[in-house]
């Protein structure tokens, strides 16, 4: 199988015969070729078209004099990391669609960038291309992070990228945000979502390249809150390593990582490196001290400076002034692999891999698992064996306890993969959290709550399966399931719903405010609530949460139709009164004024808006008039207009025994009511009529007339002794008219 720096020898040696064309790179960002935006936070992807199977080198920077152009000198390099067609990630992200198609694919993902004009540049040996893109800071940061990097007299403090990100995601960054330092080396990181949540957050300089320019302290742990956490640091002048990565034949070999540890015995477990370049150099600085020098590469052997195999053997750097080594290079041969994943329960875990050779289990290196529960070893042709060891359990490959397991024969630079092991140490571990599938407003309501719909675990128990990808039975089983809504300070419990080996539940739980809500002491909508669902195993063995998920609740109701109109004459004004009854989510009354007497309000504009239950038109007594009131509830809803009232201070009803001249539904009198209420409604015409209530869930709960009724005005009770005190729809429909009233009732 050929690996990493095969392929990249096999691309050179083809650029010989091939025309450069067929060797063109090219790039997207987010869609685009060049002047994507985005806000901090929003997903960032790319995609770089490629000759088939070959690799690039990708670098992200801080376009400093925003020109659409990587100037070296001038913008600021955030991190280079190699990508190949086909293949997962290591110093980066992989290719997304496995495939060694020609196209390399990172789906986006919540990037938490500093506000600021960037490049992406991709290129191979022959060819490159740039695309720009801009960040936009967050409109309503949740929390901040603020500080200040201090520099010797007359160094630059500005573009220094500071980062943030949960000390539970180690270093996949899976959640993060960034900031720029200003002219004066001050910094604020902006952060959203609710990272309140996931304390404590690392706070660290980034990986870019400062020059000489290096921390005296590189990272620090904070918990955000209400008020910002204040991070310092101090860059001071070190010594600039730098040299070149070739193989035998003295190709460049771009995309390893040279890096300096402190000598120590072992080596010191921090280090400071930079990736090597598409021409193989590389340079970075480090502090004054002594330092092993260590060069890495997939599908190479590593190397310690002098050309030594080991950090045991390797010489000594030893920095003492703020000056350059040079020359510091080395050379790398292709080496075989072999490679593999333990997992305990079928879930990634830590383990030691301890590679050996017979008589005697002569031990060749040993290695950790990564946080994926990987390990791999770059190997000589020759015959190996490896051991697993787990806290004080042992295997051996191939998945036996008896020493030596099974011979690993390599005769070249293959790459041999699948040496893994399976452990089943201590309690199994839970299944996946239970999922969020959906998050819709509760209808017929004035907002405030949400239906929350979500995929239990039980599955996985009547499968027996555990773990992130199944596996291992379960001996307990789930009791309950929670819901938890996010807020300033954590997550606050709303509702419980019993495990009932469901596959999917539905519950109603509360959100944080009408996500509509028109409340100048708020600001303008939606307000999103932020949710998630635990599964409780019996005795709490095990309690499982759901990633995170967010729904908002809608008033969709209007208030009640003002009522109890009618209006009087003082002298020249005319005063329009009718009864405050109060909307929970009331705002204002509006007071509109017509020359005809079953005038529309639709598109007038409102003589008055007022939270008081009269006004006084003055002056309007020497003409005739006619009023009506609506009211306007918070969400920005208005009911329908009252019965109009004349400036003459009489009601506008016709008592001529006509025909109603339009359809409508009247409100409901007494409202509140207890038990019973009388409802009105008109008919022009003969109609069909559906006259119904509803509760708060949408159920059905009382159906008061169905069928065809004559044309004129009707009345109709309903009982509602048998149903609990509340809010209540009362929906109309005749025809094309549907008409709509909110009823209260209260025992």
């Amino acid at each position: 199988m050929l690996n990493r720096y095969c392929l990249l020898y096999l691309a050179a040696l083809m650029a010989v015969a091939v025309p450069a064309a067929a060797q063109s790179v090219s790039l997207t960002v987010n869609g685009v070729s060049s002047g994507a935006v985005m806000t901090s936070g929003e997903g960032l992807g790319w995609s770089i078209t490629l000759p088939p199977g070959t690799a690039v080198m990708a670098e992200i920077w801080v376009d400093v004099n925003q020109n659409g152009t990587v100037d070296p000198a001038i913008d600021r390099l955030l991190s280079s990391f190699e990508m190949q067609d086909g293949q997962s990630g290591h110093d980066g992200p992989g290719d997304s669609d496995g495939m060694a198609n020609g196209i390399i694919n990172v789906v986006p993902f919540p990037a938490g960038l500093a506000p600021a004009h960037w490049l992406m540049l991709a290129r191979n040996e022959t060819s490159a291309d740039t695309a720009s893109f801009v960040v936009q800071p967050l409109a309503s940061p949740v929390a901040t992070i603020v500080g200040q990097v201090s520099t010797p007299i007359g160094v630059d403090r500005s573009f220094i990228l500071i980062e943030a990100d949960p000390e539970t995601s180690g270093d996949d960054m899976e959640i993060f945000w960034h900031a720029l330092t200003d002219v004066s080396g001050n910094y604020t990181i902006q952060m959203g979502g609710m990272p309140g949540t996931l304390n404590p957050w690392r706070v660290r300089l980034g990986q870019q390249n400062l020059g000489r320019l290096i921390p005296s302290r590189r990272d620090t742990l904070v918990n955000v809150g209400p008020t910002p956490p204040v991070v310092n640091f101090e860059m001071v002048i070190g010594t600039i390593l730098t040299g070149r990565v070739t193989d035998p034949g003295g190709a460049p070999i771009f995309g390893s990582f040279p890096h300096a540890h402190a000598a120590t015995n072992p080596p010191g477990e921090g280090y400071l490196g930079a990736n090597t370049d598409i021409d193989g150099y590389y340079q970075f600085a480090v502090p004054p001290g002594s330092w092993y020098l260590h060069f890495t590469k997939d599908g190479c052997k590593d190397k310690w400076w002098d050309n030594k195999a080991g950090w045991s053997s390797a010489d000594v750097i030893v920095t003492t002034t703020q000056d350059t080594i040079k020359n510091l290079n080395a050379v790398l041969t292709p080496s075989a692999v072999i490679r593999g994943t333990v997992r305990n329960y079928d879930a990634p875990t830590n383990a030691s891999v301890i590679l050996f050779t017979m008589p005697g289990e002569v031990q060749v290196t040993m290695t950790g698992t990564s946080g994926n529960g990987e390990y791999q070893f770059t190997v000589d042709p020759g015959t190996y064996y490896v051991r697993f060891q787990k806290d004080m359990e042992v295997q051996y490959w191939n998945h036996t306890s008896m020493s030596p397991g099974t011979p690993i024969v390599i005769t070249g630079t293959e790459t041999i993969t699948g040496i893994d092991a399976h452990f089943e140490i201590g309690p199994p571990p839970p299944p996946p959290g239970p999922q969020i599938l959906k998050l819709w407003d509760v209808p017929f309501d004035n907002g405030g709550k949400v239906f929350i719909k979500f995929r239990g675990v039980e599955q996985y128990l009547r499968d027996g399966k555990g773990g992130d990808e199944g596996g291992g039975e379960m001996p307990f089983g789930v009791e309950k399931y929670t819901i938890w809504r996010f807020q300033k300070d954590g997550p606050v419990f709303v509702g419980e719903v019993p495990a009932a080996m469901d596959s999917t539940y539905i519950g109603i739980v509360p959100t944080l405010v009408d996500s509509n809500r028109v409340d100048p002491s708020i600001g303008p909508g939606p307000r999103w609530s932020r949710y998630m669902v635990r599964a409780h195993f019996l005795f709490n063995v095990y309690v499982v949460a759901s990633s995170p998920d967010s729904g908002y609740s809608l008033d969709n109701l209007a208030p009640n139709v003002p009522g109890g109109v009618g209006s009087a004459v003082a002298g020249n004004d005319v005063r329009v009164l009718w009864d405050r009854r109060v909307d929970e989510d009331l705002r204002y009354y509006s007071v509109y004024r017509g020359l005809t007497e079953n005038f529309s309000v639709v598109g007038l504009t409102p003589l008055t808006r007022t939270t008081a239950s009269e006004f006084t038109d003055a002056g309007a007594a020497t003409g005739t008039y006619y009023y009506r009131v609506t009211a306007t509830d918070f969400a920005g809803n208005e009911s329908e207009a009252s019965i109009p009232v004349s400036s003459s201070g009489t009601t506008a009803v016709r008592s001529d025994g006509a025909l109603p001249s339009v359809f409508a539904l009247g409100q409901n009198f007494p409202n509140p009511f207890n038990p019973s209420t009388t409802v009105v409604f008109d008919l022009p015409t003969n109609a069909v009529v559906r006259l119904e209530v509803f509760n708060a869930l949408g159920q059905v709960v009382g159906d008061l007339v169905s069928g065809e009724v004559a044309a004129g005005r009707h009345s109709v009770r309903f009982d509602a002794s048998h149903l609990p005190s509340g809010l209540y729809l009362l929906r109309m429909q005749a025809g094309d008219f549907v008409a709509m009233r909110k009823i209260n009732l209260i025992k």
